[in-house]
């Protein structure tokens, strides 16, 4: 039954009817149900693709920036993607999320009420990480794990946790709010309390993040417009060069009488991203390749088989100083991460030995890679080197924040 009244049955109005009963007059109001044929409600909607502009302004949404920032010409945009999906759940939702946005990522481990959660997402050229957030409050989840290959999340089941604010190709996450109690060693009472505000810095995979620096705070109060302090900042980067993620934490410092929100939290963190590249590529197994970039010195040695009972190969990466500066040298040995491919050019997964001096300005790294039957041996590397490098200032504002 399509129609009541001749009224579409999910038309969003109402219908308002006059029953007569007993000789009074009894008004009702009736509102055609939109839920799905089988009983269960239905999921919130992403907005239609007109309102995406007001998604970061929307009640129902995290605070966005004041303003936006002012045109960079070296600043990286925003990937933009299209999605179209209706009431998927679990695995069926994650697929259809990672295939639109061109990412790959391991399968939920979900419990309870959230394993039947239903996501439904329909955008058209919108920017990947106002997308992402949208999936993220509907799954309950966070992304946990985030690189230019693959995203991991881990569950969120309180909603209210995990605040963002996106900023192009860039945002910033409340993870947590923590208070804890501080004891003294030499007896049982507390010296007070501690509380501690957890971020997450995400760059999305198109840009290729070198680092974030720790963030700078422009306004700090709570609900009584009393200004709040910050202590013990915090920053870890991730081990992996590939992910494009950081983390950082510091503490907060309460007035005498605090309030019991974070009024406003407003700052920006920068961000060193290489705007330009070069790539190096051998041809052959045995093939070696040297490369001067800036007074550096980029040897890539050639690949050797191990023994073993799986077939194994080793490769060596040389950076050699010479009379680089400081900033060139620190940048470029905090992107050495080769690629192997096979005969094919199907993708190989390297692994870092780490590193260690060489010679006298010198640093050997070593990587290993196991063949794969279904893929083949390793056949030539890549190497992507960054040349050009840019800071982009990443502005950030939450509000109403809960103070434990």
């Amino acid at each position: 039954m399509n129609k009541i009244l001749g009224i579409p049955r999910n038309a969003a109005i109402a219908l308002l009817a006059v029953i007569i009963s007993a000789g009074s007059l009894t008004v009702a109001l009736v509102i055609p149900w939109s839920g799905r044929p089988d009983g269960r409600s239905e999921p919130s909607r992403s907005p239609p693709p007109s309102d995406i502009a007001a998604t970061t302004t929307s009640p129902r949404t995290l605070p966005a920036l004041a303003s936006a920032p002012a045109k960079d010409p070296r600043r990286p945009e925003a990937t933009r993607v299209s999605i179209n999906f209706d009431f998927l759940a679990g695995d069926g939702a994650l697929a259809a999320f990672l295939n639109a946005v061109d990412l790959s990522g391991p399968p939920l481990t979900r419990s309870g009420a959230d394993r039947d959660l239903l996501v439904s997402m329909h955008y058209r050229d919108v920017p990947i990480l106002e997308a992402l957030l949208d999936y993220c409050r509907q799954a309950r989840v966070i992304p946990n794990e985030w690189s230019r290959e693959q995203i991991v999340f881990r569950s969120n089941p309180e909603p209210s946790l995990g605040r963002w604010c996106v900023s192009g190709p860039f945002a910033v996450i409340v993870q947590k709010i923590e208070s804890s109690a501080i004891l003294s060693l030499n007896s049982d009472k507390s010296r007070g309390r501690s509380n501690q505000v957890f971020f997450s810095m995400l760059a999305e995979p198109t840009v290729r993040l070198v680092h974030f620096a720790n963030p700078t705070f422009d306004e700090f109060r709570d609900d009584k417009d009393q200004a709040l302090g910050q202590s013990r900042i915090e920053l870890t980067m991730p081990v992996s060069r590939r992910l494009q993620q950081a983390h950082f934490s510091f503490g907060v410092t309460l007035p005498a009488s605090p309030g019991k929100k974070i009024a406003s939290l407003r700052g920006a963190v920068t961000a060193l991203v290489a705007i330009r590249s070069e790539t190096l590529q051998t041809s052959a197994p045995e093939e070696s390749l040297t490369k001067t970039y800036n007074g550096l010195t980029i040897e890539m040695l050639p690949l050797k088989p191990q023994e073993g009972t799986v077939p194994q190969f080793t490769t060596q990466i040389r950076i050699t100083r010479n009379q680089a500066d400081d900033a060139t040298w620190n940048r470029m040995i905090s992107h050495i991460e080769p690629v192997a491919f096979s005969a094919n050019d199907e993708r190989l997964n390297l692994l870092s030995s780490g590193s260690r001096p060489d010679a006298a300005g010198s640093l050997l790294f070593t990587f290993s890679v196991r063949a794969n039957p279904n893929v083949g041996q390793p056949h030539h590397l890549q190497l992507e080197l960054p040349v050009e490098f840019a800071e982009i200032r990443v502005p950030f504002e939450f509000k109403d924040l809960p103070l434990p």
